[in-house]
């Protein structure tokens, strides 16, 4: 079972999935899930607890959901506080769920503040830079293209992404961004 936010994620899904019946998803928030309490074992929140605006009744939801002793998975960015560049205070910064990211600190607080036991604190922050280099190596292709095509470069904010990727790689590297892993058991 899972919940989406976005009606169009949740018909795609059910396409994708349709006659498979082993997975099933509604469209609902994480602050007021559509579903009925005490009933499921675990949960996943994949990279978006950094995006919802009130974490902590979306921790309650989960914690709600849940029957005693279940587990809650929990993976996302993580930001030092003052860390995140001025090119990403904004819609990039939400984009990339940076911008309302927490410390690695600051998850196992919400965590522990809804009621779980955090059991597994793993940092996988050198996936970033697996997707950084990724992304640059399509990107140099890209500008590479447009030079050679002469296709137009836009409002040139695409020529500037090099060095914003180079700022979220030595952000990474100096700690100050990371992508961690939590799981928590659901206490009592």
């Amino acid at each position: 079972m899972g919940v989406e936010f976005g009606a169009e994620a949740v018909r795609h899904t059910h396409d994708a999935s349709s006659g498979s019946g082993r997975a099933h998803f509604v469209r609902g928030d994480a602050e007021r899930l559509p579903l009925r309490s005490g009933v499921f074992d675990a949960a996943v929140c994949e990279c978006s607890m950094s995006l919802f605006i009130n974490k902590a009744q979306a921790v309650a939801e989960t914690t709600r959901l849940l029957r005693p002793g279940g587990k809650f998975g929990l993976s996302d960015v993580t930001i030092e506080p003052g860390a995140l560049p001025a090119e990403l205070e904004r819609d990039l910064g939400q984009v990339l769920c940076m911008a309302d990211a927490l410390t690695a600190d600051g998850y196992v607080e919400l965590l522990e503040e809804g009621r779980f036991s955090v059991t597994t604190r793993l940092d996988a922050s050198t996936e970033i830079i697996k997707i950084l280099d990724e992304v640059e190596g399509k990107l140099a292709a890209f500008l590479a293209f447009q030079r050679v095509s002469g296709v137009p470069a836009g409002d040139g904010r695409l020529k500037l992404s090099p060095e914003l990727i180079a700022k979220v790689r030595e952000m990474v590297t100096s700690g100050e961004l990371g992508y961690w892993l939590f799981v928590g058991e659901k206490q009592g």
